[in-house]
């Protein structure tokens, strides 16, 4: 495996970390997003420290040899225990139990950090291994167990992620984008599995004299392609949730613009229907509803100006024809123009009769749409 292996998923996790930092920083305290950015920070970090040029670095610019590998190590575990501690906090629960168990997770693998360290000090290794490490050193005490210790401690949460992730998303069902992340999320942990085993059978092959060291130098390679669809399985409903939030934005948008037609006829016949308190022009959604609660006021208060036409054809929807709406209201706002005021009877079942009443969205849209192109000459009786 060339350099490349190593650059192209930790320039992928950077990217990644630097998308959610103005998220970070705009609630540092939020515990959803501190696991998101510790979980890129880490996998992020291991593979750029596992390079072998910065290996070389390290392991000269610190005079120890070897060094490199317990931090490339813990940073692994760090990764591990962040992926856990990630799904915790989305998946939601009882805080004090999300909490408990995510402290549990953080406290086992910090103490698996730790200890990495210390098995390291404890060994001797006096040649510097920058690709296969754990294999060469599989029979030296101490070092081998710090390498079964690394190997067991991410098998572990790669198998603690996946079942999490699956049992997860065989739950969601009204998100499907959700639903494809947690998936692809557990094929990530199927590849981060899979680059643990790879290592491990290639260490143990190692203590019965056999050299299987093809499947650790392999192995990387598995790993990227892992770190690569959970760093995809984390955003994509991150992305995809934004993505919604702003075709909603666009939706209410359009509609705003689509009902101000409606609005301006009734503001003009009765100004008090608005709401003496402007809302932000960034506030969409408390424009759009203030825009509704306004043409239904305006459309109440020409009540006393409705007349009695005949019963009009229906629409497809049950609803009168917007068109005939359309010629109503102008006559009623022309009545009240004028001062004349024709007092609805109980039983009239014109157009005006349905104006009194609450409209569905969809009816104020065809009602706005028809006064840009109903002539204000025409009857409605």
């Amino acid at each position: 495996m060339n350099n490349s292996g190593y650059w192209i998923p930790a320039a992928a996790g950077w990217l990644a970390l630097m998308s959610r930092i103005p998220s970070l920083y705009r609630a540092p305290r939020d515990p959803l997003r501190r696991a998101v950015c510790a979980v890129f920070f880490f996998a992020s970090s291991s593979f750029t420290l596992a390079n072998p040029t910065l290996v070389g670095y390290i392991n000269r610019g610190t005079g120890i040899t070897n060094v490199a590998a317990p931090l490339v190590y813990s940073l692994i575990l760090g990764q591990s225990a962040s992926s856990v501690s990630l799904i915790l906090h989305w998946r939601g629960g009882p805080a004090d139990q999300v909490n408990r168990r995510v402290r549990q997770w953080q406290l086992a693998y910090t103490t698996a950090a730790a200890v990495l360290f210390l098995l390291f000090a404890a060994g001797r290794t006096p040649v510097e291994r920058r690709v296969d490490f754990d294999t060469y050193y599989a029979n030296t005490a101490f070092i081998r167990e710090m390498s079964l210790l690394y190997l067991l401690a991410s098998m572990a949460a790669a198998v603690a992620m996946f079942v999490m992730c699956w049992r997860w998303s065989t739950r969601v069902y009204d998100r499907i984008w959700l639903r494809r992340g947690l998936r692809l999320l557990g094929v990530g942990t199927v590849f981060h599995f899979g680059f643990d085993a790879a290592r491990l059978t290639a260490v143990v092959a190692r203590w019965s004299g056999t050299d299987w060291d093809r499947l650790s130098l392999a192995s990387p390679a598995i790993g990227a392609v892992g770190t690569l669809c959970v760093a995809v399985g984390f955003t994509l409903p991150l992305i995809t949730d934004r993505l919604s939030a702003l075709r909603t934005l666009g939706n209410n948008y359009r509609t705003l613009r689509a009902l101000r037609p409606l609005w301006e006829a009734l503001y003009a016949a009765e100004p008090s229907i608005a709401v003496p308190v402007p809302a932000p022009w960034w506030a969409v959604r408390l424009r759009l509803t203030r825009r509704i609660t306004e043409i239904h006021d305006g459309l109440l208060a020409l009540r006393p100006f409705y007349d009695t036409p005949t019963r009009p054809l229906p629409s497809p929807s049950g609803l009168p024809e917007p068109h005939q709406m359309a010629l109503a209201l102008r006559q009623a706002i022309r009545k009240k123009a004028a001062g004349k005021a024709v007092a609805s009877t109980p039983e009239h079942t014109g157009p005006l009769h349905t104006l009194t009443e609450p409209l569905p969205l969809a009816a104020l849209i065809q009602l706005s749409r028809s006064l840009t192109t109903c002539r204000p000459g025409e009857s409605h009786l």
